[in-house]
């Protein structure tokens, strides 16, 4: 069995309620995530289901070290971030952990391989080292043809396979997807599922938050929150076999 790279051990998080809406009891703040407990382990591919509002964005702001849990313990690769400084929890997320978002946020007076280097940018590589980073990923994703392109010009599968492409760039540990075919039609978001598959085929971490069921069941792996909770989880070591419309009719 592969080694654990993400862990969260009843990881809470809270956040203050407005005043207006403070129950008569003296309720001040609302519990997103309770009492979460999840392993993540090397060569994972993980989807997270849940309605909106049951606590799958602020899950991956955890794991992504974008955010801190209000109680529990978070350990990344070994490493107990939890109350971690901030300044090695920006250093752990730039350097081992790439982020895909439903917006593509590419920057749309650059090239695409101009963007895709971004990644790069606070690592300390030259920019001739950051751009053949880009240059490999583009490869990597099938945009090799578009590399000199500007974003208005690609198609929406195209902006997202370089928004995958800037986040793999670096080589990370982890992907995190949130959303990432929300923005798509059916057979665009098909061609990036099926490109994630590829890359945990290749040994790529990735977890995706997603609503959509068929998406989910391309994952290996797949966990649903409800009210902050885990809820109910299956694995599926062919689930990435073939695309989304495929295993939505299976």
């Amino acid at each position: 069995m592969s080694a654990p790279l993400v862990v969260l051990d009843g990881v809470t998080r809270s956040f203050p309620l407005p005043a207006d809406r403070r129950s008569t009891t003296g309720t001040t703040s609302v519990d997103v995530l309770a009492g979460v407990d999840l392993v993540v382990r090397e060569g994972d591919y993980t989807a997270v289901l849940g309605r909106s509002g049951a606590g799958k964005s602020t899950l991956l702001s955890i794991i992504g070290l974008l955010d801190r849990p209000t109680g529990g313990r978070h350990l990344f690769g070994g490493l107990d971030v939890t109350r971690a400084p901030d300044g090695l929890r920006v250093a752990e997320r730039a350097e081992r952990i790439g982020f895909v978002f439903q917006a593509f946020h590419l920057v749309a007076g650059l090239t695409v391989l101009e963007n895709v280097a971004l990644a790069g940018l606070y690592s300390g590589r030259s920019r001739s080292e950051r751009l053949a980073d880009a240059a490999r990923a583009l490869e990597t994703v099938g945009l090799s043809h578009r590399r000199d392109a500007l974003p208005p010009t690609l198609s929406g599968g195209e902006r997202q396979r370089a928004a995958v492409a800037r986040a793999v760039a670096s080589n990370p540990r982890l992907l995190l997807a949130d959303e990432p075919t929300g923005n798509l039609d059916r057979e665009n978001a098909d061609g990036v599922m099926r490109l994630f598959a590829d890359l945990n085929g290749a040994g790529q971490t990735i977890l995706v938050i997603t609503h959509d069921d068929a998406v989910a069941s391309l994952a290996r792996r797949r966990i649903r929150l409800e009210h902050g909770r885990i809820r109910e989880e299956d694995r599926d070591e062919s689930a990435s076999e073939g695309g989304v419309s495929g295993a939505a009719a299976r």
